[in-house]
């Protein structure tokens, strides 16, 4: 807990906090945004640290966490602590569409949980889609799984457009 602390508090004031970094910070309602990849592994009681620091600092913690109605505990308390969330979902080996419809009905689980957690804790998340728009892995050496990526600006555009459908407002 106190690593977490200290790690806050050293990019505070050594990053969010210096006069050349102010144009550039992202902020959401003028707290600065702290993105933590892998945020599920944040085990115990990391829920009440967010808290604790959010309490002492004005930060906004957005997290990559697995959002899924079956999470308790301290997994649940953990993802309603949290801010934001930025999922996406590429890989798994699947045809580029496929993995976009895979990627539309968990946008949709997603919202159900967040719109869950609003009316739980009183409080609105921001969630973040993304999604693999454009990344050329066809030349990665000994490549064996389909491309991750769309084959014309149409399917792109598809996907966003499910992901907005599936996401809602």
């Amino acid at each position: 807990r106190q690593v977490f602390r200290d790690d806050i508090d050293f990019m505070f004031k050594n990053v969010i906090l210096l006069p050349e970094n102010q144009s550039r910070y992202v902020t959401v309602d003028g707290r600065a945004v702290i993105y933590m990849w892998a945020s599920s592994q944040m085990v115990g009681d990391f829920a009440s640290l967010l808290e604790e620091v959010k309490q002492k600092y004005p930060v906004f913690f957005i997290g990559s966490d697995y959002l899924s109605s079956s999470l308790k505990g301290e997994d649940l308390a953990r993802i309603k602590a949290l801010d934001g969330f930025m999922q996406y979902g590429i890989g798994d080996g699947q045809p580029y569409l496929k993995m976009a419809s895979n990627y539309w009905n968990a946008s949709q689980n997603m919202r159900t949980l967040i719109r869950r957690m609003e009316s739980e804790t009183g409080k609105k998340y921001l969630f973040i889609p993304t999604f693999m728009a454009a990344y050329d892995d066809t030349n990665v050496p000994e490549r064996t799984s389909p491309p991750l990526y769309p084959k014309t600006k149409e399917e792109m555009e598809h996907l966003a457009e499910w992901i907005r459908s599936g996401m809602g407002s």
